[in-house]
Formats: C-alpha cells, sequence, structure tokens
C-alpha cells in the first residue's frame, strides 16, 4: 500500500517535470509514459530508461526507480534512486532553477528522494552484499549527460563546461566516497549485527522504545558500531572523522 501511495504522490509530482522535452528522443519519452501501464510494459520501460540515463532527467530517474521498487525490481530500483541523487544535485548545481519556494525544483526533488529512501535505505541496508553490488553499479556508470541535455526546469546561465566537470567529479566522490565506505561497514560481521539492533529498535516503536533493556542493547550496539567506525577510519553513522 505505502509503495501504491509513493508512486501516485509521483505520477501526479510529474506535471511539474515536462516529459514532452525536444531534447529528448521519442522513444525515451514513449517509456516514461509507459511507467503507468501493466507491469511488462512497466519493466520494458524501466530497461529502455536505463539505456538512456545520459538524457534521462533526474525526477524521472526517480519515478522510474519508484516504478521498480512496485513490480519487486529491488537491485534496480535502488541503483536507479542513488544514481538519480547524483543527477538530481549535479543538475541543480550547473542548471540553477529560476523557480524558487514551493515551485521550486530543489524542494520537489527533496520530497522525492525522502519518500522513495523511506522504502529503499532501510531495506538494502539490511542486504550488504547487494548494496555493495549497487554501489558499484554506481562507481561503474557514466553519469554524462547528452550535449543537449535539459533538467526538466527552467534555469539560469548554466555552469561553464570547465565548472560542470568540476561539479560533477565532486558530486560522484561525495556519494562514493561515503556509499564505499558504509557498504565496508555493513559487510563487517560485528558492524551489522550492531546496525541491526540499532535499527530494529528504531523501527520497533513503544514496545521497545519503553523498555530498558532494548534501550540498553541500543546503546551497546552504537558503541560497537562507532569503535568499528573508528578502527576501520570510516566515516559512518557516528565517528565523523578527528
Amino acid at each position: 500500500m505505502r509503495i501504491f501511495l509513493l508512486v501516485l504522490f509521483l505520477s501526479i509530482l510529474s506535471t511539474s517535470f515536462s516529459t514532452a522535452k525536444p531534447e529528448l528522443p521519442e522513444k525515451l519519452v514513449m517509456a516514461i509514459e509507459g511507467l503507468n501501464g501493466n507491469r511488462p510494459t512497466i519493466e520494458a520501460s524501466i530497461k529502455t530508461i536505463q539505456s538512456h540515463l545520459n538524457q534521462t532527467p533526474s525526477f524521472h530517474m526517480f519515478l522510474t526507480s519508484a516504478r521498480a521498487l512496485a513490480v519487486g525490481d529491488f537491485e534496480n530500483a535502488a541503483f536507479l534512486f542513488y544514481a538519480a541523487q547524483i543527477r538530481a544535485k549535479y543538475d541543480l548545481q550547473r542548471f540553477p532553477p529560476l523557480s524558487s519556494g514551493g515551485s521550486s525544483p530543489k524542494l520537489a526533488l527533496g520530497a522525492v528522494k525522502q519518500q522513495i529512501g523511506s522504502e529503499i535505505n532501510p531495506k538494502i541496508f539490511r542486504q550488504p552484499e547487494l548494496y555493495a553490488k549497487v554501489v558499484k553499479r554506481i562507481e561503474n556508470w557514466d553519469s554524462e549527460t547528452v550535449e543537449n541535455y535539459s533538467p526538466g526546469w527552467k534555469y539560469k546561465n548554466a555552469l561553464d563546461k570547465t565548472e560542470q566537470k568540476k561539479a560533477l567529479e565532486e558530486t560522484r566522490s561525495g556519494y562514493l566516497n561515503f556509499a564505499k565506505g558504509f557498504s565496508k561497514l555493513l559487510n563487517n560481521k560485528e558492524y551489522y549485527l550492531s546496525f541491526k539492533t540499532v535499527q530494529d529498535f528504531n523501527f520497533g516503536g513503544s514496545g521497545k522504545w519503553d523498555e530498558p533493556d532494548e534501550i540498553n542493547k541500543k546503546k551497546q550496539a552504537e558503541k560497537k558500531m562507532e569503535s568499528i567506525e573508528r578502527k576501520l577510519n570510516i566515516n559512518g553513522m557516528y565517528y565523523k572523522g578527528e
């Protein structure tokens, strides 16, 4: 039910991001529209969009992630979600939006990120090997865009090519530095078991939050996580470097 409501929310929001851009090839426009079709159409659309990511605006990458989640294609949902975050941050830097306040693309993309992230992050962090695989896919992903790429909103003067290249490198490295480090932590057995204890507590509701024993287990797990982060010198959930 939550995934259905998420997809409905994104479908409504998509009216703010035009798919009918002359820069987008007809095949990609049809694939984006096909995300509202039946399961076989959605699956075919996901495949097409993934082969045209260098032309796909960030919002539609998020929407494709949500659709992949809805049809049970979790690995591609996660990959598209993290790729969309990189694309969104990069696009907002190189194509400063004209709109601000409630109509700002930044605000809309932030809401989309939060909604999809609440479905993907808790699940993939409990699957360390899959998370490592997705992070590797992001590392290998060519995140450059085509020459006539459009972010899906009206913008002020775009950054020059040199500044764009620098912005992309910084955006990618910022994400990958964290993701690769966190993946290494989650694939550490001691860390992973402690992480699960903390996550179980956080999602356990009042049945755990009000229990002294559960509170103590959580605190001990947090200490263990921080000690491992420090030992490995990886910025994680608690250790942020000296």
